[in-house]
């Protein structure tokens, strides 16, 4: 508990301090039936250690297609594919598509499309950094077959407030 105020610098530190101390493991999930099959079979296995200690992840999506995970990055403005193996590589590259914080994401398996929601604003550090710090959103499509942008919603431009959104329900 803190109990004197931090400047963002040192919010920022600690917040990238606590990513690099947990190590970014990507579980995968799985559920076994009774208590006598906990010590047998664990619940969860490292599928994979991304070492970006830098990468700031916030949001995940899963692809049941492709059996991909999407972990999107605050500060690298990126997202990465997790292949069923552990091989991963970057999905969207820094700043591909204007891409700003990557934050919320989820899979339309149907339609075969990833949405993303992407937030800039002045205390949310970036890299490649986004000069303009106002607060504002858009929402991404992405093909999830050929890894193309599809199309970007934006809010009305008469809107003159600034806002933000994080997640996305699809």
């Amino acid at each position: 508990v803190l109990t004197t105020p931090i400047s963002r610098s040192q919010c920022v530190s600690l917040h990238i301090n606590c990513i690099v101390a947990l190590a970014l493991a990507v579980t995968v999930i799985s559920c076994h039936p009774g208590k006598e099959n906990a010590r047998q079979h664990p619940l969860s296995d490292t599928l994979v250690i991304i070492s970006e200690r830098d990468l700031i992840p916030e949001g995940t999506a899963y692809d049941p297609h492709a059996e991909r995970v999407f972990i999107s990055s605050m500060y690298k403005r990126k997202i990465v594919a997790i292949e069923p193996g552990g091989r991963y590589f970057d999905f969207v590259t820094s700043g591909k598509d204007d891409l700003w914080s990557a934050l919320g994401m989820e899979v339309d398996s149907t339609r075969r499309k990833l949405w993303v929601v992407s937030t800039k604003g002045k205390p949310i550090p970036t890299m490649p950094a986004i000069s303009d710090d106002r607060w504002s959103s858009k929402l991404y499509c992405y093909d999830l077959s050929s890894g193309n942008l599809d199309k970007t919603y934006s809010v009305n431009p008469k809107i003159t407030e600034e806002y933000g959104f994080n997640d996305l329900t699809v």
